[in-house]
């Protein structure tokens, strides 16, 4: 399995690491990336978009039930001074509906497709802010930030000063100790 077919196994947190060692590698994959959370995004809002038209049409299927049997619905239907039976009143047709059944599991269908939108939102942001981090990391690297220390020459000269005191005196003490 090469880097790319991995990448569609990864979890954002997997993703969104950086390996400073490889900065080649990671300059490679992050296009990838992108276009992973990019195309999981746009499924996203596609599910949203469908969800909340399942919720309209839901909504109206409901709304034609009450008006034709506003009492299977709880709806109990007034009279007037000759007796005629009054039609529900608009508020109280759609209070019948956002508490019916088909209709608060439409809705939570919706809010699911939403929650899914905005996690795969945060999934772009995460893999730009990634793609930034990834710059910064390779200006570091190309600044010198990650290269050994250097030694001032002063401070060099007195290191191997004090080593070669320090050897002498390892000499003498072994040949003094036979």
């Amino acid at each position: 399995m090469n880097i790319y077919e991995k990448i569609e196994e990864t979890s954002i947190s997997e993703d969104k690491k950086l390996d400073i060692y490889n900065l080649h590698k990671e300059n490679q994959i992050n296009p990838s990336l992108v276009e992973k959370y990019g195309r999981l995004w746009a499924i996203a809002r596609r599910q949203k978009k469908a969800a909340d038209k399942n919720m309209k049409v839901v909504y109206a299927e409901m709304e034609k039930k009450v008006r034709i049997d506003p009492e299977s619905y709880g709806i109990e239907l007034a009279t007037d001074s000759k007796g005629n039976f009054k039609t529900p009143t608009e508020p109280t047709i759609k209070t019948a509906v956002t508490l019916s059944k088909e209709y608060n599991e439409a809705y939570e269908k919706y809010l699911d497709a939403c929650q899914e939108e905005d996690l795969m939102d945060i999934g772009k942001d995460t893999i730009n802010d990634r793609r930034s981090a990834l710059a910064e990391e390779r200006a570091l690297f190309l600044s010198g930030y990650y290269a050994d220390p250097a030694i001032p020459k002063e401070f060099g000269d007195k290191q191997l000063d004090r080593d070669k005191g320090k050897r002498k005196r390892l000499v003498k003490k072994s040949k003094e100790n036979k």
